[in-house]
């Protein structure tokens, strides 16, 4: 029953996994550029195509982020399962994982839960048109693109100290 239940947590783990790291390279590597290079080709005459592309993409990552929070947040209570052992046997192990746990949730939280917020308010207001909110925007833009980098880059790391990925500890298998 155990090895059932874990099965189950490793499955979910990476199905979690999966949805935050591919969701990221999707947006990235071909909705980001479909939305700000390939679409204005295809409509040449709207001088307003880049706020509709701008608005699309917001749309999108308002969506996505909370996706990632919550999955990350799924991750995060599983790998909990075993932590008295995990404090026993895998001190180093233990401690790295927690802090990138902790990191990852702060990064995903903040994203999820002020900076898209505040990204959305500014595309969807009517001080769009504001040189200011657009500034202030770019720079929003900027902050939210490095902490995606961040909490993809701590997500990539995850599944090597986690307890439910089988990458270093192959005697869990059995």
């Amino acid at each position: 029953m155990k090895h059932h239940l874990n099965s189950i947590f490793s499955y979910i783990s990476w199905a979690c996994w999966s949805i935050i790291t591919g969701g990221c390279f999707l947006i990235a590597a071909f909705l980001a550029p479909l939305t700000f290079f390939k679409l204005p080709l295809l409509i040449p005459d709207s001088s307003q195509i880049h706020h509709y592309s701008t608005i699309l993409m917001t749309s999108l990552f308002s969506a996505f982020v909370p996706a990632c929070l919550i999955a990350f947040l799924i991750s995060t209570m599983l790998e909990q399962t075993n932590f008295r052992n995990d404090f026993r046997d895998h001190r180093v192990k233990l401690l790295c994982r927690e802090t990138l746990l902790l990191a990852g949730l702060i990064i995903w939280g903040a994203l999820a839960l002020v900076v898209v917020p505040e990204m959305s308010e500014m595309v969807f207001g009517k001080d769009w048109q504001n040189p200011a909110t657009r500034v202030l925007f770019r720079e929003q833009h900027v902050l939210s693109t490095n902490l995606v980098k961040a909490g993809l880059l701590i997500t990539l790391i995850i599944p090597w100290v986690s307890n439910h990925s089988h990458l270093l500890n192959s005697d869990s298998r059995t």
